[in-house]
């Protein structure tokens, strides 16, 4: 799948089979919001994509922060927003709803409705009765989530 992200074809978000390529021609930068200052970080180009396709806003200000860590609900609303952008959001369904979780109130407005829908397909599974969704995350907790999100 090849996304339009400047709207005059100079770059595309290109997600096909497991790899993900930003190609950029022209040299210009992406009329909406650029999040990384520096042109030459490698991630500037990607967070102006990413803001352009609805995926990531960024952390406020117009800023990206690519060396904060990451916190579980962000990490959840980044990865429900890129499966939306893709049209390719998983179905399913866990029996479990938001409420099942004793933290759920800790869920930042902005993040509710990916750790909802995550979580109501299965995606998302926390730990007994609990989402910690404020803690930074793991590459473990990151590598179950997308095993789950592989075996839907």
């Amino acid at each position: 799948m090849s996304i339009d992200v400047c709207g005059e074809s100079k770059c595309a978000f290109d997600m096909s089979g497991a790899t993900v390529d930003l190609t950029l021609s022209g040299g210009s930068i992406l009329k909406s919001g650029q999040l990384c200052r520096c042109r030459e970080h490698f991630l500037y180009w990607l967070s102006s994509a990413a803001k352009r396709l609805g995926i990531s806003a960024g952390v406020g200000n117009n800023q990206f922060a690519p060396n904060k860590e990451i916190t579980r609900q962000e990490m959840f609303t980044l990865m429900y927003n890129t499966l939306k952008a893709l049209d390719q959001l998983p179905q399913g369904s866990s029996g479990k709803t938001l409420s099942s979780f004793t933290d759920a109130e800790e869920i930042t407005e902005w993040a509710k409705e990916a750790m909802a829908y995550l979580v109501e397909t299965g995606i998302v599974q926390g730990t007994g009765e609990l989402l910690t969704p404020l803690k930074t995350t793991t590459r473990a907790e990151m590598g179950q989530v997308l095993n789950n999100l592989l075996e839907t």
